[in-house]
């Protein structure tokens, strides 16, 4: 790895409006990542950036799941801990989006090309396998081919009803926890799984009136069908081969990774919170201020910006939807996501959390994002980052 640079100087970060922000750290804490630390006294504000090469070879973006399971919470820090290993370096991770009670991401959610959670009328975010963002709000639907006969997918991680066929992937749990009265496929994939492509599986065991067929890890998947749908497993032999295309749409091919958030606050390079606003149902968190996490990438394409606002706190008091807007086109966000906020605003540098969350200590979340370093050279930094309270006067 390229030697780590330190920048140590009182910087004026410009802004057309009255809040003047103090840059205070600069550093460059993986190949391609960059963080940086930024206060607005006045106001006060305490503001953790992360900037991320897209285009470093060895740069990977991926979303985590909590527990690996669809339900379940866990800090971020011990979600980076846990993906942390050799030529899988976690540079940086930050709290993902929003979720249900017991840890069920409200919106979509795609890790290593599987869908966890089906999408809901609000924008996501997303990354092919080359790190290619894209945002908008999207829309599933999933077919299953048998030669050149379709299936439609009913449902996806999702308890199976009556006449209905779902597809059951390892998220979803160890079994699919389904009762006798249907019929269930086990198959496992060719080539690699991913959103909006083909992926070819090999049928592995039919089991017909027996129910809670066993998931034994992510390159499997079971196809669990009831009453009318079973003329699907009719003519299913084990060994045969069948195509699986689960899409979002409108969205880019071979989608790898996507979480939702709540609201897009930066569309095309300009503030999009009130056209937002009215388009995702009026949150009422919009135009308050709170903690606030946040992601974003660049015109080009070639950057990730990662936000960690503190906020109901004395050292920061939070941003509205509009303050946070505004301070990510000054730093370059051309498509910018609000994510969960408020107590689960969290940003893990290495192995410092970066900022103080407002609870007095890191929540546990539902997903997240993490940075990832593939390079053989990678080693954790033994360079210690210096955490929110060291900048915090007394």
């Amino acid at each position: 790895m390229k030697k780590y640079f330190l920048i140590l100087a009182l910087v004026y970060f410009n802004s057309t409006a009255q809040n003047k922000y103090d840059t205070l750290l600069t550093t460059q804490v993986g190949a391609g990542v960059t963080y940086t630390k930024i206060t607005a006294p006045a106001v006060p504000w305490s503001i953790n950036i992360l900037k991320v090469d897209l285009k470093n070879p060895y740069i990977k973006i991926e979303t985590v799941k909590a527990t690996n399971l669809l339900s379940g919470n866990e800090r971020v820090s011990a979600m980076a801990a846990t993906n942390n290993r050799d030529r899988h370096k976690v540079i940086a991770a930050v709290n993902g989006d929003f979720y249900y009670a017991g840890g069920i991401p409200t919106n979509l959610q795609i890790r290593n090309g599987q869908i966890l959670t089906t999408p809901i009328a609000r924008t996501i975010i997303g990354f092919d396998n080359n790190n290619k963002p894209m945002m908008n709000i999207v829309t599933f639907s999933g077919k299953i081919f048998n030669g050149n006969t379709s299936y439609k997918i009913d449902g996806l991680n999702t308890p199976r009803k009556d006449g209905q066929l779902v597809f059951l992937n390892r998220y979803f749990g160890e079994s699919t926890k389904t009762n006798s009265a249907g019929r269930e496929v086990l198959v496992q994939r060719v080539n690699q799984w991913f959103v909006n492509d083909t992926v070819k599986c090999v049928v592995k065991k039919i089991q017909i009136g027996i129910g809670n067929m066993l998931i034994p890890d992510t390159t499997f998947a079971v196809i669990s069908v009831e009453g009318s749908a079973s003329v699907f497993t009719k003519s299913l032999n084990i060994g045969d081969t069948l195509k699986i295309l689960n899409t979002v749409s409108p969205a880019i091919p071979k989608l790898k990774e996507a979480t939702g958030g709540f609201i897009q606050v930066v569309n095309n390079g300009k503030d999009y919170v009130d056209q937002s606003y009215l388009i995702e149902k009026k949150p009422g968190h919009a135009y308050l201020r709170h903690p606030r996490t946040a992601v974003g990438f660049s015109q080009d394409s070639t950057k990730l910006y990662l936000v960690a606002v503190d906020g109901r706190q004395p050292h920061s008091a939070g941003m509205n939807l509009h303050e946070l807007a505004d301070l990510m086109i000054k730093i370059g966000v051309h498509y910018g996501l609000n994510l969960d906020g408020g107590g689960s605003t969290t940003m893990v540098v290495r192995d410092s959390v970066m900022n103080i969350p407002s609870d007095g200590k890191e929540r546990a979340v539902s997903n997240g994002w993490l940075i990832i370093s593939t390079d053989p050279k990678e080693k954790q930094s033994s360079q210690k980052l210096i955490p929110e309270k060291a900048y915090t006067k007394p």
